[in-house]
């Protein structure tokens, strides 16, 4: 682990396009092609923000699913963190965030106090 972490920091620092084998929520392998932006530590876990080329979008990978990392040659461009938000919830197995549903507004509720009129 220590050895991918300095490949991870080095690809990073160097901005290089990484090539990953990511394991997701579902226990689900993949090779990712991404664009390292960030290194976020969240309390238990550390996340490489990148530019999937896959999505094509900003996504949280989750450093202790990541198996493997391969240096490319390329350069990695810098990428606008517009709507970054915070780190996934670690309530979801997957490592992304659940869609949030639209907050519902409580029915007002009447009571009679004492002394009022009904």
């Amino acid at each position: 682990m220590a050895e991918l972490r300095a490949r991870l920091e080095r690809g990073l620092a160097e901005r290089r396009v990484l090539v990953l084998d990511y394991c997701d929520g579902q226990n689900r392998w993949s090779e990712r092609a991404v664009e390292p932006q960030l290194l976020v530590h969240d309390g238990g876990h550390r996340f490489l923000v990148a530019w999937c080329r896959e999505r094509q979008a900003l996504r949280w990978f989750r450093e202790d699913r990541i198996g493997d990392l391969a240096l490319t040659d390329e350069t990695a461009p810098r990428r606008e963190l517009t709507g970054l938000g915070a780190p996934p919830s670690s309530a979801h197995p997957a490592g992304r965030r659940l869609p949030r549903s639209p907050a519902v507004p409580e029915a007002p509720r009447l009571r009679l106090l004492p002394g009022g009129r009904a």
